[in-house]
């Protein structure tokens, strides 16, 4: 799996900022991307989906509180979920380069088109345009090995839109080849053994200094008026529109400059 590197950062940061001010103010910076009215059609679509998932999730008893979600992961019992990831096309060649994703020639494509597409074009989008690292290519053995901390493990893949197989455990090897030199996304709900604990500290007390985790030093933050300092070495960590910006101070310098500036 491809890691981000601090340019990478950069980049979507830039892209995520262009992006927010055309969906959202109407201006027009980007290229081949989708206006207002389509993106907030796929928010509506999405937060639906999103909805029914979570209410699935709460009737198996899964712990769903974004500020309980390093123990929900973490911690003995602890579940993870996830859909529509992908995974490596092992049938694919790039012999040429697609339009972009969004681009209107590319969302009327034929159906041979986007077959062709499919197996002989490589990606071309905004994103990797802005050098952000599109991790479309992780192997099925590097999810495997993603999932080793989980002793309950309801994966699935799903290749070509209509071919749908579990990975654990592989009922028809026929499907699952297939899927496997296809490609596509994965789902999965996973879940470690044990009790998961019914208490939980808030998010604010499980938060550490990360200069000092760089010595190896476990140092907690607390909120000083509109900063969060740690008790250990003093160093402040900014809050703007209310989001928390827990970086080291080189590293807030290197992506949020004119955040650094009034830190």
């Amino acid at each position: 799996m491809k890691i981000q590197s601090t340019e990478a950062k950069k980049g979507e940061i830039e892209f995520r900022r262009k992006l927010a001010q055309q969906q959202l103010g109407g201006a027009t910076l980007i290229a081949d991307e989708l206006d207002k009215a389509a993106i907030e059609q796929i928010l509506s679509e999405r937060m639906i989906k999103t909805y029914d998932q979570i209410s699935a999730l709460r009737t198996k008893g899964v712990c769903i509180s974004p500020y309980a979600e390093i123990y929900r992961v973490l911690t003995p019992g602890g579940s993870m979920f996830f859909d529509e990831e992908p995974f490596r096309k092992i049938l694919h060649i790039n012999l040429y380069v697609r339009d972009k994703s969004y681009s209107m020639k590319a969302l009327n494509r034929g159906a041979f088109k986007k077959a062709m597409d499919y197996f002989f074009a490589a990606q071309l989008c905004n994103e990797v345009g802005h050098g952000i690292v599109e991790n479309d290519q992780i192997s099925l053995k590097e999810w495997k090995n993603a999932f080793k901390p989980f002793s309950e493990r309801n994966v699935s893949l799903t290749s070509a839109r209509y071919i749908t197989t579990p990975m654990y455990p592989r009922k028809n090897p026929l499907l699952f080849s297939i899927a496997y030199l296809l490609g596509g996304n994965i789902s999965a709900l996973c879940r470690k053994a044990g009790q998961i604990p019914t208490v939980f500290r808030p998010i604010h007390e499980t938060l550490m200094c990360p200069v000092c985790r760089e010595i190896g030093v476990e140092s907690g933050v607390y909120l000083e008026g509109k900063v969060y300092k740690c008790s250990r070495c003093g160093i402040s960590y900014p809050i703007h529109d209310g989001i928390l910006f827990l970086f080291t101070p080189e590293k807030l310098h290197e992506l949020y400059p004119e955040l650094a500036k009034n830190t």
